[in-house]
């Protein structure tokens, strides 16, 4: 990409990027990144499946529609098969093995963007916390700075969804104090976002939770997003779990 940048696919939170990075001045160390969604291989498939798929259909019509036609012929049943009708039946199974195809790759992409549609969510609440985080504060004032004396119960009545807050690894407070009494919520990071927040600097992180084990086990989705204090660094953390929706999301 030229001297002083450089661009490379990267996996962050589950999803792939193109980011770009550039070496800002001359003789310094301060680097400016972008990045962007990469496109899914997937979605192409899917396009030629679908086309596949409609013309599999166009063709059902038009053979269905000349049935009665070939039966006044007296073409159907043929008293014998062509080669012309092998071909035909080949292109049907080939037809009919795209749909079963399409169906798979279908639901991955759907399933794909759904998480997508449930971390974009939870972004947006984590923002809505961190903003009522510092509402009553000065303005500048970091959010890390504000996590002491913080009751999420109220918060959580305010703003209409659960919510955790932590310092450094550790659980400060929570909304759903029975949950943390009877350890159905762990009372540290997991270590992957504790890596992705104090390690990585990323500003926000995903972790699939659990409740109980077996099938009768319930599995959600939690929202992290880091906390800083006046030098920028990750102090403590807000997290956001779709515990009370995840029947809804499934």
């Amino acid at each position: 990409a030229g001297a002083g940048a450089a661009r490379r696919p990267e996996r962050a939170d589950g999803e792939t990027y193109q980011s770009y990075y550039v070496r800002v001045g001359d003789g310094t160390r301060d680097v400016v990144s972008a990045r962007v969604p990469a496109g899914d291989p997937l979605d192409v498939l899917l396009v030629l499946l679908r086309l596949t798929l409609a013309g599999l259909a166009v063709g059902l019509g038009v053979y269905v529609t000349a049935l009665p036609v070939r039966r006044r012929l007296g073409l159907f049943p043929a008293p014998r098969t062509r080669f012309r009708d092998k071909v035909l039946n080949r292109f049907l199974i080939v037809g009919l093995a795209s749909v079963g195809l399409t169906g798979l790759v279908g639901q991955n992409v759907i399933q794909e963007q759904n998480e997508q549609a449930v971390r974009d969510l939870l972004r947006q609440r984590l923002g809505r916390v961190e903003a009522a985080l510092g509402a009553e504060a000065p303005p500048g004032t970091p959010t890390g700075s504000l996590l002491e004396g913080v009751r999420p119960d109220a918060l959580s009545a305010q703003l209409g969804f659960d919510l955790h807050l932590y310092r450094g690894a550790d659980l400060l407070a929570s909304s759903r104090r029975q949950l943390v009494t009877q350890r159905l919520i762990e009372p540290r990071l997991p270590a992957e976002v504790f890596h992705a927040l104090y390690v990585e600097g990323r500003p926000f992180a995903f972790a699939a939770s659990r409740i109980g084990t077996g099938d009768g086990g319930f599995a959600y989705t939690t929202g992290y997003k880091a906390l800083p204090d006046s030098t920028g660094r990750p102090v403590g953390a807000a997290a956001v779990p779709t515990l009370p929706e995840q029947a809804a999301i499934e």
